[in-house]
Formats: C-alpha cells, structure tokens, sequence
C-alpha cells in the first residue's frame, strides 16, 4: 500500500477519534445536567387514567409537562454501561471473525479474553455487583480512609485491568493511539475511585469519560487488526480492479440495447 494510502486512512481514524471523542464529551456533559433542567411536581401510580407503573410528572424548562418512569432518568450509569456492553459485542464480534480467519492463537486469546471482562464490566454496572459486594463485606469499611466498603470492591477492579494490559502488552503496544487512549481512561478511572471513596460527585463523570476512553482505544485495535488479519485492504483494492473491467461490459450493452 502506498505512502499516501496510509496517511489518508491514518488521517480518517485520527479524525473519527476526535469526532467521537467530541460526541462522548457532549453526551457526558449533557447527562450531567439533566437534572437541572426539570422538575419532578409529583409522582405516584394515579398520575394517568389508566392502571400504570410509577410515574413521575415532570416539568421540563418550565414549558411542557412529562410522565415518565424512573428507567427514564438521564444517568451517567447508563452510559458507561451503554458503551461497555458496545464494546464488549464489538470484540467478542471480533473474537469469531479471527477465529473463523484462524488467525494467530495470541490474538484470539486477546479478543476472547476482553470480551468476557467487558461482560462483567457491563453486568456490575447495569446491576451493581460491587455494590452488593461491598455491602455484604461491611469490613472492609474498617480500612484507613474507607467510608462505604463497595468502594473498595470498585478499586480492586484496577488489579485484573493490569494483569491483562500487562499479559497482553505485546498486542496492544504497537498500536499508540490506542495506548494513549488507555492512559487518558486509567487516569480517569483512577479519578472515579478516589471520588468514588470520598463521595465527591464526579465519580460518575468520570466513569463515563474512562468507559468513553477504553471504547475509543478497543475500536482503534479493533480496526488495525482486523483490516490485517482479514486483509481488507487486499480485498478492497482486488474490487477496485475488478470495477473498471466490468463498466466496459456494462456500458456496451447499453449501447447495443
């Protein structure tokens, strides 16, 4: 592949990434004050002529009136899980194409094993399994500087993130995009969990931003791997050379007719 080739598609990722990570960013900030911009005048099961679930009724800028349910609330709980479990189908997607390819084992592994921790990700944030934890390991409360035990179940969760990036740094390293990525959403991760233990409130925030980061960093691998294991770029340049044979054909049927 030519010289220019390469920085036109490195210079479409770059510009992708940035897009993305501008639309996260807006969603983050969106989410974040929601809450501010309506009012819930009343709640109950009442609220509708109809037999309902709960409802809230909600008054939006001071203009219209919402009934809505408590699923309905904007948070940033639900976004982190919405781009965990994004990413978790996006590399287990990824783990059948190289298995189906037969691509190296080592890859394979790294996909495999990703997807299943994402899995996890995405279940405890959806049903809060390291809150339940914590909550039944009220000892844990007793450390230096804890208040909520949970929190340190949510710390511990750096420890398996290690071991993989570790194990698997000969995969990910070459590619520095999405190290950086890494980096960005560790130090954001780090961030949740120390606001997290001192209930600061931008835990959440910073949730989202790290789960933003982690996406961002896999769909660069992601792309890399996949466009050379699958050789995408042969298969798109063989169609390339097959378009002009055939248009000849086609436009001199047309002529004929």
């Amino acid at each position: 592949m030519s010289r220019s080739v390469v920085d036109e598609h490195t210079g479409r990722r770059r510009t992708l990434l940035a897009c993305a990570a501008v639309g996260v960013v807006v969603a983050v900030a969106v989410v974040s004050v929601a809450p501010s911009l309506y009012e819930v005048v009343r709640s109950g099961r009442d609220l509708v002529p109809y037999s309902s679930t709960y409802l809230y009724e909600v008054r939006v800028l001071d203009a219209f009136t919402l009934y809505a349910t408590a699923e309905t609330r904007p948070s940033l709980d639900k976004l982190s899980a919405v781009g965990l479990v994004a990413a978790g189908t996006m590399i287990f997607t990824a783990f059948l194409l190289l298995r189906a390819a037969r691509a190296e084992i080592r890859l394979q592994r790294f996909f495999a094993f990703g997807s299943a921790g994402l899995a996890f990700l995405a279940a405890d944030e959806l049903f809060g399994i390291h809150e339940l934890i914590g909550h039944n390991l009220r000892v844990l409360a007793d450390l230096p500087g804890v208040t909520r035990p949970d929190d340190v179940v949510f710390a511990l969760y750096a420890l398996p993130l290690a071991v993989f990036a570790w194990s698997f740094r000969d995969v990910v390293r070459p590619h520095r995009t999405a190290v950086q990525l890494f980096g960005l959403g560790l130090v954001f991760f780090a961030v949740a969990v120390v606001g997290d233990i001192r209930s600061s409130g931008v835990d959440e925030p910073a949730e989202g931003l790290a789960a933003a980061c982690l996406l961002a960093g896999l769909v660069a691998i992601t792309a890399t791997i996949l466009r050379r294991e699958l050789d995408l770029e042969g298969i798109a340049a063989k169609s390339r050379a097959v378009r002009p044979a055939t248009r000849p054909k086609v436009e001199a049927g047309l002529t004929r007719s």
